[in-house]
């Protein structure tokens, strides 16, 4: 579909109707058009009058009574068309779906704040109309989502969007009947729907397991579904980790350790230090009543580099553009003291990724070992983007103390806060990327 950018303007008119400059018309090689004609806006069209303006310039002017277009369109606002047989499309519409916290009055954007301005402004610099929505917002017909106006997030009714960024940030909301519903309406109405849920970490180990280019740098792991996992885990390793598979941010991780002392187990929900057992059966019976809430793993323990006497590793954003993944951002994260996790919701702290490897290795080897989980991650992303719609990830790796790089984690919902942001541009690399992949993706699907 050949797209143009234009100046678009709102008129009044009891039906819907829209005018249209001859500049505009030349400019898609059309020199006559039917009086009616098929006006689409995202993934809502309409049948409407068409007057033709005999105007060398580039514009175009609908009427407000055509569709649910919010008032921020009038005056000149500057967005793509595109002109077809009997049909003129507006766009692209791009929306990001977001939890349910909102109200008729304000929206709640726990962590995402920022980063949701961000993707406002630059969509709409680049020409593309762009809204928040949560689960309840979604209408027949239309969506009551939001838009940033005048520095505030405003409610609006605009039309269904060209595609979908999912930021639902409670796996719970993913489980609801309301989600499941308005993921089968996208679906019934065409529009790409991307990251559409969380993952799971034993999910991804078994999709990376089957990749034998990738399976080398995946830790030993094993599904916890009996006391006898753990003790088959006791017997072969002195020191691993018990995860729950649906965990996220370090929280509710476990690390067992087998030490001349005793038997070790670090906790990150307990505020308190490392617990000592005298058998490993204890340690179990500690962690049972936890261990039957939800489901968890197990996995070895990476004898991980140190930055500073702290454990390392690393978040690589990924992106997905048209002609495939790439890297857009790099962090390296050092644990908190005395911690065992280096998640930044654990008290982690950033530091830039060439900062971090050249003091540990110098220049030549820092490049390398950049380079190396540069490519490692996007081997990664296009594993795991057989297996449904993604256009971010965050993978989670890290280097052992024999400078082996492994693979920790998967994320679909990679944290906004995970980003090394300090100094940097007003709009980071990622809400670019974000932006960018579902305006491609509209300008594509739109219809």
């Amino acid at each position: 579909m050949k797209w143009k950018k234009t100046d678009l303007f709102l008129h009044d008119d009891t039906e819907p109707s829209v005018k249209i400059s001859t500049g505009l018309l030349t400019a898609f090689g059309k020199s006559s058009f039917p009086r009616v004609c098929n006006l689409g806006i995202g993934r809502n069209s309409v049948k409407a009058r068409l007057v033709i303006i005999n105007d060398s310039s580039s514009f175009l002017s609908v009427s407000r009574s055509a569709l649910p277009v919010p008032d921020e369109m009038a005056g000149g606002r500057s967005l793509f068309v595109s002109v077809r047989r009997d049909s003129i499309a507006i766009g692209p519409l791009f929306a990001v779906l977001i939890g349910s916290g909102s109200s008729k009055e304000s929206v709640s954007l726990p962590n995402m704040e920022d980063y949701c301005r961000e993707l406002a402004d630059y969509c709409r610099n680049a020409g593309c109309l762009f809204y928040l929505f949560s689960l309840k917002d979604w209408q027949d017909g239309y969506v009551n989502g939001w838009i940033l106006r005048d520095g505030s997030w405003r409610k609006a009714s605009m039309p269904y969007p060209d595609a979908v960024h999912n930021r639902v940030h409670q796996r719970k909301s993913e489980l609801s009947l309301n989600f499941i519903a308005l993921e089968e309406k996208m679906k019934q109405a065409g529009i790409p729907f991307f990251n559409s849920r969380f993952l799971n970490k034993w999910e991804v180990h078994e999709w990376l397991s089957d990749d034998p280019v990738l399976l080398p740098y995946l830790p030993a792991s094993a599904k916890l579904t009996s006391k006898r996992d753990y003790q088959n885990y006791t017997r072969s390793y002195s020191d691993f980790f018990i995860k729950p598979v649906y965990g996220s941010q370090g929280k509710k991780i476990f690390r067992f350790r087998e030490t001349e002392d005793g038997y070790w187990l670090d906790d990150t929900s307990s505020a308190g230090g490392p617990l000592l057992f005298r058998e490993a059966e204890d340690a179990f019976t500690y962690m049972h009543p936890r261990l039957t809430k939800e489901p968890y793993l197990l996995q070895e323990t990476i004898r991980i580099q140190k930055y500073r006497g702290k454990p390392l590793d690393f978040r690589i954003l990924c992106h997905k553009k048209e002609e495939g993944w790439t890297v857009t951002s790099m962090t390296a994260r050092v644990s908190a003291e005395n911690s065992f996790v280096s998640n930044l919701y654990q008290g982690g702290a950033a530091y830039p990724v060439k900062k971090v490897l050249t003091e540990l290795y110098g220049d030549r080897k820092a490049r390398h070992i950049r380079k190396m989980l540069a490519e490692l991650s996007e081997e990664v992303c296009l594993a795991i983007d057989r297996k449904g719609c993604f256009g971010e990830l965050g993978i989670d790796l890290t280097v052992d103390e024999d400078e082996r790089i492994w693979l920790i984690e998967v994320n679909s919902k990679p944290s906004k806060n995970s980003e090394y942001v300090m100094d940097g541009p007003k709009i980071r690399p990622s809400a670019k990327a974000v932006a960018d992949y579902g305006m491609y993706l509209s300008m594509v699907n739109g219809v």
